[in-house]
């Protein structure tokens, strides 16, 4: 795994711990938009942009 897809795979779990928590406190709309969000940034072609739009969303809430 190279280093970029190493750190592209730690933003997605941190991000799903995210979301599992969401779906713990009853958040499920929440969830499900998040979730969502995440698919889309996973489709993004390029691994350097799927890495910014992950801290992004990090950073910011999605």
């Amino acid at each position: 795994m190279t280093n970029l897809s190493a750190e592209v795979y730690t933003k997605r779990k941190e991000l799903r711990e995210i979301v599992n928590e969401m779906y713990r406190r009853g958040e499920t709309e929440k969830a499900l938009s998040w979730k969502h969000n995440i698919k889309a940034i996973d489709e993004s072609i390029d691994a350097n942009e799927r890495l910014k739009l992950l801290n992004k969303a990090l950073k910011e809430g999605i």
